[in-house]
């Protein structure tokens, strides 16, 4: 059985610590900084699945298409 690779974004303090999370700033060791206005720093079609909670009401309204199209690539 192959493991799922998941992407965790706009993570916080609420990480998972076998998934590739990122943030606006890193709260911890297993957490990437990343600026996620500027999109998703990963190639096309890494992730098998992309998560975020509580982070698209903090873009503006002009990036979170940009955003959401980024989860979808990755």
């Amino acid at each position: 059985m192959s493991k799922v690779n998941y992407l965790y974004l706009g993570c916080g303090f609420t990480f998972h610590k076998d998934w590739t999370n990122v943030d606006f700033v890193s709260t911890g060791e297993n957490v990437q900084a990343y600026n996620l206005l500027a999109g998703v720093p990963f190639q096309n079609n890494q992730f098998d699945a992309v998560y975020h909670s509580h982070v698209l009401e903090h873009f503006p309204k002009d990036k979170a298409v940009l955003f959401i199209k980024e989860c979808y690539r990755v």
